[in-house]
């Protein structure tokens, strides 16, 4: 993500339950994300490393992208269902998501959290920025 071509996320991080220690701590700090597509087994895999800044190990999430719920728990979040897929464009189900791909086919991964009351879906693939 870039923040020159971003919003601010703390809005978004504050509904989500995230504190405001932490919030303010990555509104300042660099968050570089680590991603390996793999395919065992003839499943799409993606597995994503959040390296925070100063040298702290990061995070390693993987997913396997077959549409199934996933349950996870994180420290950030809490305790959420995710189900990750890959879909063409016209599947997503939300026109504006549904804008500026270069390619047809996005990964797509929908975040619940019911405790909190929240929902995240997420696309990501390739667009063009500037035309």
């Amino acid at each position: 993500m870039s923040k020159p071509l971003s919003d601010d996320a703390g809005p978004m991080l504050s509904l989500q339950g995230v504190g405001f220690l932490l919030r303010n701590a990555m509104k300042i700090g660099t968050l570089t994300l680590n991603v390996t597509h793999t395919r065992p087994e003839g499943v799409d895999t993606l597995a994503t490393t959040a390296v925070p800044m100063g040298g702290f190990k990061g995070n390693t999430s993987e997913r396997k992208l077959n549409g199934e719920v996933v349950p996870q728990k994180d420290f950030m979040f809490g305790e959420c269902e995710i189900t990750p897929s890959v879909k063409r464009v016209g599947e997503i189900g939300d026109e504006w998501l549904e804008e500026g791909w270069v390619e047809d086919v996005v990964f797509d991964e929908v975040v619940v959290n019911k405790k909190a009351g929240w929902k995240n879906h997420n696309v990501s693939g390739l667009f063009y920025t500037y035309g």
